[in-house]
């Protein structure tokens, strides 16, 4: 019997050491590759290399809204998990009593690329079963304060932040960011509308892949929460005079708001409307889960992005 219980310690033990590598976190496998839309942030306005080109006299910078190329909808989803950590996906289905912000961009848009430098490092080391007893272990093959490759996979088990800041030839050549990577990402600048639901859902397998569909669930009680309609700078009297106040989030609200962005979308381009370039959201491309976006994010509040805007001809 004794040697019975040392085998099997034994094999507790191997398995410990032989450990497979732990799928990823609920946040780090729902918020990678995804549009994340930012509250508007405040850029600097610069004349792009169209400007340097052949006499200055003979250019002028183009107007913002010709300056900004590209129109786009973009639809995002916010989760908020038990734990109280956020993460970013596209759903079609939610389970019971889950919490999500379901946003949609209208946008006019350029993409100002983003450099940031960023240091992965570990911050934690929790518990895990192993083994045949299941007995609890911490991993020894990761230390606190170890340095990691930004989408590098790790365990549940170890527990990862980043500090980001807006890259800097300075900051990147001196000792003291030896251990940071520099990484580029797409940065949206521009103006537009944006419409968001918030939700928690009264039943399970509540089908949120879109706002009209969320309305038609609120009608049948199978969510409830609220709708707010929001510029992305862009305002004025007219505008402030079309935008709703929905009181609750149901299929009439909905329309309301759909008719009012329609509405509003044609005033950008009265001359009464102001139009002021924003940054509004950006593309992440490396994964990295709620803690990267938020590096992200902070990075890019900390100071003013810088946007080229195009010339032309007089």
């Amino acid at each position: 019997m004794k040697n019975l219980f040392l085998i099997l310690i034994l094999i507790s033990v191997m398995g410990c050491t032989n450990t497979p590598q732990l799928p990823s976190t609920d946040a780090e496998s729902r918020s990678s590759f995804t549009y994340i839309p930012l509250d508007p942030l405040p850029i600097t306005r610069k004349k792009g290399n169209s400007c340097e080109i052949g006499d200055n006299s003979t250019l002028t910078v183009k107007e913002l809204l010709t300056a900004l190329p590209d129109q786009t909808v973009r639809m995002a989803v916010k989760k908020f998990n038990a734990n109280g950590k956020v993460s970013y996906a596209s759903f079609a289905s939610a389970g019971k009593n889950e919490s999500y912000d379901v946003i949609l961009d209208y946008m006019n848009t350029d993409t100002a690329p983003g450099s940031f430098l960023v240091k992965r490092f570990v911050v934690n080391l929790e518990s895990y079963d192993a083994g045949f007893l299941n007995l609890k272990y911490k991993r020894t093959d990761y230390k606190i304060g170890d340095s990691l490759a930004i989408s590098e996979s790790i365990p549940e088990s170890v527990i990862t932040q980043y500090h980001v800041v807006p890259y800097d030839e300075a900051k990147a050549a001196s000792p003291e960011y030896k251990e940071y990577s520099k990484v580029n990402i797409p940065v949206y600048v521009g103006l537009g509308l944006r419409i968001k639901a918030s939700i928690t859902t009264q039943e399970a397998d509540v089908n949120i892949s879109g706002l009209p569909a969320i309305a038609a669930q609120a009608q049948a009680g199978k969510v409830r929460g609220s709708l707010v309609v929001q510029t992305l700078g862009v305002s004025g009297k007219n505008i402030s005079t079309a935008l709703p106040l929905p009181s609750e989030l149901n299929e009439t609200t909905l329309i309301n708001s759909i008719l009012a962005m329609g509405a509003i979308k044609a005033m950008i381009h009265d001359d009464d409307t102001y139009r002021t370039a924003r940054v509004i959201g950006f593309y992440n491309p490396f994964g990295g889960g709620e803690a990267f976006v938020n590096g992200l994010i902070s990075a890019l509040s900390e100071t003013r992005h810088s946007w080229y805007q195009s010339c032309k001809e007089k």
